[in-house]
């Protein structure tokens, strides 16, 4: 015997529906601090020495692990991220 689906399924679009929609000047402006970010991470990796890259990586991954953790303190509502 089936058991009803009682869930209710819901779209973006009707999760957005009282925001009004982004002007064309934010999407600039998001594009361009995208791809300004994109032109400055491939300037330092096309003109970047190092010296020591496994502590690079090591450290990199040391960061992202750590960046799941968060911190619970007493008198503060939320949490804290560990790399802060």
């Amino acid at each position: 015997m089936a058991m009803p689906n009682n869930h209710k399924v819901h779209s973006v679009a009707s999760a957005n529906a009282g925001t009004p929609p982004m002007t064309a000047q934010a999407r600039a402006f998001i594009a361009f601090v995208i791809l300004s970010g994109i032109a400055a991470l491939a300037s330092g990796f096309l003109h970047s020495s190092w010296p020591d890259w496994p502590r690079f990586v090591c450290y990199g991954l040391a960061v992202i692990f750590a960046s799941g953790f968060k911190v619970s303190l007493p008198g503060i509502n939320g949490t804290m991220s560990v790399n802060l």
